[in-house]
């Protein structure tokens, strides 16, 4: 009887000591599949920017280009005034008929044109507003990962320093010990930094894409193309040129989040890695 009380206390601190171990591993374990969950969600809101900041440098550039073609061919139509037609109209009826054709074909032409600009700066103040709600979401997330990335390599460096009987477990423990110290810290500031750069540009890009949609969608009313008074074609004039000049900025901050977005998601994928292998080493 004795014996087994012997064995039973010289077993109490080693029981006790495998408790410690066992709950270290388990605390460990959890941070570090936390941050590897932060650094995923991070990088799959990233790859969502970048991926709508390249759609919207597709459809404002197209929307640009339809305007600049639009521009031209209200040019060709203020080329035939009244005055051009009537004159011809004198000299060869055939001619005035020809010439109302050509004018007709034109404004049908403007009109198409206006609306795919006004369409493409829609589609791309969407993509913008996208760009800017995704890179915003992930600066949120960035602080939580960065503090579960810090207990995820400090926990695991505690665990390394434990010792234990179990083979299996000490295998583990080394394991985790090399994949989940090898975090970079100023790489996920970096990160933040382009994010918050990005966040800045899309909302600009969004803002300046809603103005050229709402600029574009006035221009070819039939209201404002309807109004062939000076005032009324000059009015005209003008709120295509903005339509053009937002087409043109929006590209340039769709062009500039793709850098962006771009970047932070490259700079990203180190760590993410680095997480991923972690999260095996306990398993």
């Amino acid at each position: 009887m004795k014996k087994w009380i012997y064995i039973f206390i010289a077993l109490v601190p080693s029981i006790a000591y495998a408790d410690d171990v066992s709950s270290l591993f388990a605390a460990a374990q959890s941070a570090c599949t936390e941050t590897h969950q932060g650094l995923e969600k991070i990088k799959t809101l990233m790859g969502v920017s970048t991926g709508a900041s390249a759609v919207g440098t597709v459809t404002s550039g197209t929307a640009l280009v339809t305007g600049l073609a639009k521009a031209k061919t209200d040019k060709e139509l203020a080329k035939m005034t009244a005055e051009d037609l009537y004159k011809y109209a004198e000299e060869l009826e055939e001619t005035m008929v020809k010439l109302n054709e050509e004018r007709a074909e034109l404004e049908k032409k403007s009109k198409t044109l206006g609306n795919v600009r006004t369409g493409m700066m829609a589609a791309s103040t969407a993509t913008s507003v996208t760009s800017a709600a995704t890179s915003g979401a992930t600066i949120k997330m960035f602080e939580d990962t960065l503090n579960n990335m810090h207990n995820c390599q400090t926990l695991s460096m505690q665990l390394g320093d434990q010792k234990t009987d179990d083979d299996n477990m000490l295998r583990k423990i080394k394991l985790v010990k090399m994949r989940c110290s090898d975090f970079d810290y100023d790489n996920i500031t970096k990160i933040k930094k382009l994010a918050t750069a990005n966040t800045g540009v899309a909302t600009a890009g969004a803002a300046t894409g809603l103005f050229g949609t709402i600029a574009s969608a006035l221009a070819n009313s039939e209201r404002t193309r309807g109004d062939d008074t000076f005032a009324g074609m000059k009015k005209e004039k003008n709120l295509n040129t903005g339509a053009n000049i937002a087409a043109g900025v929006t590209t340039a901050t769709s062009l500039t989040s793709v850098v962006l977005s771009g970047s932070a998601l490259s700079n990203l994928k180190r760590n993410a890695q680095n997480a991923a292998d972690c999260v095996k080493a306990f398993q």
